[in-house]
């Protein structure tokens, strides 16, 4: 990643791994970090079908788990593991809306949290995935001034949908401190 920093080359990774290894990669001087975000009910229950579906090909596939045991990628499946691996007692199940909900909390508190290292460096942004929706022409130009090349994102369409049933079965309690959150990612949105 570094040599092809260095050498004015753009490398992209969409790795849900990074926010991991956060402080390492803004060491390079010539970067842009994005990190997204969403609203947390509707990404915790995208991350929810995510894990059962990725469990259901596991299961009918081994292949697919050996691959992604081969490749590090535990976010998703039967073979999952928490990000934060000194997680005492995990109070919910894998296929539980609220397990992914507390750990959209966990992430996104850990990175608030490092957002004064990340101040530091200044390509560093926090992106709404909702306001990116709503103004992708406002992206676009904030992304190309900075690639100093022309960026046109256009026709981004808002996926945020949750069925009642669905919504009933989140935790007051973490809906509120997520929802709290996302407030303060907003304060920081890229655009």
């Amino acid at each position: 990643i570094r040599i092809i920093c260095e050498n004015n080359k753009i490398y992209l990774s969409k790795n849900n791994n990074n926010f991991l290894r956060i402080n390492y990669l803004t060491e390079s001087k010539n970067n842009l970090i994005l990190i997204l975000f969403r609203d947390p009910e509707y990404q915790s229950i995208s991350l929810k079908n995510q894990h059962l579906n990725f469990s259901k090909l596991q299961k009918e596939n081994r292949f697919i788990l050996n691959y992604m045991n081969s490749l590090g990628h535990y976010e998703f499946g039967e073979n999952h593991k928490p990000f934060f691996s000194n997680e005492k007692k995990i109070i919910y199940n894998y296929s539980d809306i609220n397990y992914w909900m507390s750990q959209w909390i966990k992430v996104y508190k850990n990175l608030l949290n490092e957002h004064q290292k990340l101040k530091k460096n200044q390509n560093a942004y926090f992106v709404s995935y909702e306001k990116l929706c709503q103004s992708p022409e406002l992206f676009s130009e904030k992304i190309s001034k900075f690639l100093k090349k022309n960026i046109n994102i256009e026709n981004l369409k808002n996926n945020n949908t949750l069925n009642n049933q669905e919504r009933s079965k989140i935790d007051k309690n973490l809906l509120k401190q997520s929802k709290e959150i996302y407030l303060r990612l907003n304060e920081h949105n890229f655009f």
